[in-house]
């Protein structure tokens, strides 16, 4: 599993920094983090990866954008929310090893200092992408 992140995007004023360190290029001005946006791919050498709903388009992007491109912030429990957003991917790296190691997700959030908000069984169903990997054995690529 790859995760990419990005937490927005830059915006300039159009100043140009003409010093010796800004070497004629802009002016960064401000983090634009309603453009921000997260996905994970998924390889599989024993096959194709197959999708956890039986809606595939629902299932494979959890979350949206709105039509002007900027988040939807209430699209998904992570939409404007970054420990939610780690959780999920969490939640999700656990799913592709087994349907037993993501149904421990609510042991391994009730340690100390962390705070499971995504909740338990079925709940879990519609944040959860993919099936777990063919091919794996005891987490590992057989």
């Amino acid at each position: 599993m790859i995760y990419v992140f990005s937490d927005g995007s830059l915006a300039s004023n159009g100043m140009i920094d003409s010093s010796v360190g800004g070497r004629g290029k802009g002016v960064w001005t401000a983090d634009n983090q309603n453009v921000a946006s997260t996905y994970f791919l998924v390889f599989n050498p024993a096959g194709r990866a197959v999708s956890a709903q039986a809606n595939v388009e629902k299932s494979l992007q959890i979350g949206s954008f709105n039509k002007d491109g900027s988040q939807n912030t209430t699209g998904s429990p992570a939409g404007n929310n970054v420990p939610n957003l780690v959780q999920m991917v969490v939640l999700n790296y656990m799913a592709l090893h087994s349907a037993n190691a993501a149904a421990q997700w609510p042991t391994l959030y009730s340690a100390p200092n962390l705070n499971n908000t995504l909740g338990s069984g079925s709940a879990l169903d519609p944040l959860i992408a993919w099936q777990p990997l063919a091919g794996l054995v005891n987490g590992l690529v057989a």
